[in-house]
């Protein structure tokens, strides 16, 4: 089984950084010599901001094997980093790395339409939504975006049947929600529309920051919170191989929708001159990043120095997803769309949407569906499995009734 601790240990991130070029951090990486010897501490549970800078300067962290061209695709060592490639080439225009994150500092993409490829009017080219007062940028796992977006709406979310992005623009928030050919997602556009966020040049940002449906600092990498990262949890694209083919099994996924929040908060930790202050948040607070150019060049380098795939990564196949859910090592989507009677979200903290519905509209019952006949989400989570009758790949609810994107915003349909 996989351990997402192995590479937690101090001393390893130490050794990691003295390869670095010397930051923040490496004043204490030199200091650490005496204790090389000494075995590893546990690691405290809970993302802070020493942990995202060892993870982001680790050569072989995940953090830094996201950035193929190609969207959740792994990084191969001859093969194209998302900054080797255009924006809106359709992924086949190069490019320096140099144009990429110059571009990227002086928002040449900030004012784009980041809904772009969704259904309608909101995803045309060049349109981005009005809102109607400033919106904050959102960020969190899919599912508690979609919580935090429902709630804000409220019964209107019911009554108009919004998607996904839909009902996020009608709580007047920011996320990122690019589904278009065009401009094909990648995690270059995380980066680019997060440091617009930072300097508040998102559409209709304004002045209202940024927002998180789940606080920073209740995530964890080994996944004592239920999300690990690295543990191909979460959302993925369909496969054209058959699951159980020789050449699924050797074409593996890069990563999941869950590994993408912990590189967002650990890129703020980075380009914010008050990262301490992410880890002391909680779900729904405002943040506003005191951005610093020296750090995002900084990130720069660290991005564009070496990195090695180690021989104990994760094989994120679609058999491995199946087996992480069969084992509930991966939080069920649904069960972190529940409410607690005191007032708090799963993680502990003091949940502002406490009392309002959950992002499917929806209670999970022991049979799996609601008082008025609905799916629960969790069930059409347990639909999204690859064992259940009609799945197709991670993510398509279409072998239950009623389970569908408009329900639920993980779902998706083949």
């Amino acid at each position: 089984m996989y351990d997402a601790r192995r590479r937690t240990c101090t001393r390893c991130a130490r050794e990691s950084i003295a390869r670095m070029p010397e930051t923040r951090a490496a004043a204490s990486a030199r200091g650490g010599a005496a204790a090389a010897s000494a075995p590893c501490p546990k690691p405290a549970p809970g993302l802070t901001s020493a942990k995202c800078d060892n993870m982001l300067r680790d050569p072989t962290s995940l953090l830094r094997r996201m950035w193929a061209a190609d969207a959740w695709a792994k990084m191969q060592p001859d093969g194209s980093a998302c900054w080797d490639v255009a924006r809106d080439g359709g992924g086949t225009r190069k490019q320096a790395p140099e144009q990429f994150f110059s571009d990227t500092l002086k928002g040449a993409a900030c004012r784009s339409n980041w809904f772009e490829g969704n259904v309608g009017r909101l995803g045309n080219v060049g349109q981005p939504p009005k809102f109607a007062e400033e919106a904050a940028a959102l960020l969190g796992f899919d599912e508690t975006i979609d919580a935090y977006c429902a709630a804000r709406v409220g019964k209107l979310d019911k009554y108009l049947r919004l998607r996904h992005a839909e009902r996020c623009v009608k709580a007047n928030l920011n996320i990122l929600s690019l589904f278009g050919s065009r401009v094909p997602y990648n995690v270059c556009r995380n980066l680019e529309w997060q440091t617009c966020a930072a300097q508040g040049r998102l559409p209709g940002q304004g002045s209202a920051g940024i927002r998180f449906a789940k606080a920073p600092r209740t995530l964890d990498a080994t996944g004592s919170s239920g999300k690990p990262l690295d543990g191909c949890c979460g959302w993925l694209p369909n496969s054209t191989l058959a699951p159980w083919s020789t050449a699924h099994r050797q074409h593996a996924y890069g990563f999941a929708t869950d590994d993408v929040f912990f590189l967002e908060v650990c890129i703020f930790n980075q380009i914010c001159r008050n990262h301490e202050d992410l880890f002391t948040l909680n779900a729904g607070d405002v943040f506003h990043c005191d951005f610093s150019e020296e750090s995002f060049h900084d990130l720069q380098k660290i991005l564009l120095s070496p990195w090695s795939e180690p021989k104990d990564a994760m094989k994120c196949t679609r058999r491995v997803i199946h087996d992480m859910h069969a084992r509930s090592l991966c939080t069920r989507r649904g069960r972190l769309g529940t409410r607690r009677d005191d007032g708090r979200s799963d993680d502990g903290t003091h949940d502002r949407t406490a009392g309002a519905p959950s992002f499917c509209s929806c209670t999970d019952k022991e049979n799996g569906r609601s008082d008025d006949g609905k799916p629960s989400c969790s069930m059409c989570w347990d639909a999204a499995t690859l064992d259940a009758p009609g799945a197709k790949a991670p993510g398509d609810c279409s072998g239950a009734v009623g389970c569908d994107h408009e329900l639920c915003g993980f779902c998706h349909s083949t």
